[in-house]
């Protein structure tokens, strides 16, 4: 999951917050668990405290129920849902055909809330509140799996 041990808070001038640019009572609420940096325990915070632990779904029915199980750092949460396997028979080819620009449905009313969650997000976090920052958030196990590397790659470049 998403644990990094090696990044303990055990000294008050712990590098820890400085390094992600989240502030020390951040950290010290929502990302701490024990005396362990760990991101899983961030989200489960997250999820806890804002949807009301409502939004958590494991990418398998096996993998839900045994991360609810297996991992303390969730266990705030009421439960984690399943997500089923995709079919392993549906090896039809996509449907490429585009989209006409025309047919598209823009939500105006989520559009016009994007600014203001956007700096409730900033402020959650800790960082600077700017309507013209770049947000990006990455949900997921800190894995070469599950792309980190490449996110790591690409983001100086966005």
């Amino acid at each position: 999951m998403s644990c990094i041990s090696a990044c303990p808070f055990t000294t008050p001038n712990s590098k820890v917050s400085s390094s992600f640019n989240i502030s020390k009572e951040h950290c010290t609420k929502y990302i701490q668990f024990g005396n362990t940096f760990n991101l899983l325990h961030a989200t489960a915070s997250f999820i806890s405290i804002h949807q009301k632990s409502i939004g958590v779904a494991g990418v398998s029915n096996k993998y839900g129920k045994r991360s609810w199980a297996r991992y303390p750092a969730l266990w705030t949460l009421k439960h984690v849902d399943s997500l089923p396997n995709p079919d392993p028979t549906d090896i039809a080819a996509l449907d490429e055909k585009l989209v006409k620009l025309r047919d598209v449905q823009i939500d105006d009313e989520a559009e016009a809330a994007r600014p203001e969650l956007k700096r409730q997000a900033q402020e959650w976090a800790g960082i600077k509140q700017d309507p013209n920052a770049d947000l990006f958030v990455f949900v997921g196990r800190w894995s070469k799996q599950k792309g980190v590397d490449l996110i790591a790659d690409v983001i100086p470049a966005l």
